[in-house]
């Protein structure tokens, strides 16, 4: 069904680790989180597009910034990821939602798609790889186990869920910190449908993976 489903890019993080505001970074003609939101405008089925842009700067700065191709509705950031993810959530008009890294630009349209379809069947929905490497874990007393590849999984983003359902867990889980929504979800015990993502769908942390992205799109 065309737009059903409301996008929520996430662009509040500060860049401290990478020395630099990643979702800026030039790419395409525009920036990393442009980027995004122009893949995410091309699916039929996102309404709107939410970009939550960090609290310490201003809205107009932001935008001017980000270089957006298309009309995106913002919200501004908290301290803490599900501060900013549950602002951007007050901005969602549709039943479903999705949640998107604004530094995960190699996103495709049919990866969101696949997202949707399941989030709408399961009420939600994440991609997920399962990792290639040997997997280990240590223990506390120090010793260390391999794990079954086929039972551990890489989760990525976009993630899927009823926009009701993700407000209310943001607002009793509150305070507790969850690296992304699908944590959250998890911890209140809402089953989560893992569907196959995308090897190249990975998240810029260094700027390595930055000259990887820009490699791949040849740009």
């Amino acid at each position: 069904m065309p737009g059903s489903v409301d996008a929520v890019i996430v662009a509040a993080g500060s860049g401290l680790r990478y020395g630099r505001r990643k979702q800026f970074l030039l790419l395409g003609g525009t920036t990393v989180v442009g980027f995004i939101a122009d893949i995410f405008s091309r699916v039929d089925e996102i309404k709107n597009i939410i970009v939550i842009y960090p609290e310490d700067m201003a809205e107009e700065e932001f935008i001017m910034r980000a270089k957006f191709k298309q009309e995106v509705i913002v919200a501004r950031g908290g301290s803490k990821r599900g501060e900013s993810v549950k602002n951007g959530i007050r901005k969602v008009t549709s039943k479903y939602l999705l949640i998107h890294d604004a530094v995960r630009p190699l996103i495709s349209q049919d990866l969101i798609k696949r997202v949707i379809a399941a989030t709408k069947k399961y009420g939600a929905a994440a991609a997920a790889l399962n990792p290639v490497s040997t997997v280990k874990y240590k223990e506390k007393e120090g010793s260390v186990k391999t794990l079954n590849r086929d039972e551990v999984y890489l989760v990525q983003t976009p993630q899927g869920f009823v926009a009701k359902e993700l407000a209310e867990a943001y607002d009793k889980y509150k305070s507790m910190n969850f690296t992304d929504s699908s944590s959250l979800m998890d911890e209140g015990g809402k089953r989560i449908k893992l569907i196959k993502g995308e090897k190249y769908n990975i998240k810029i942390t260094s700027p390595e993976d930055y000259r990887y992205i820009r490699g791949v799109l040849k740009i």
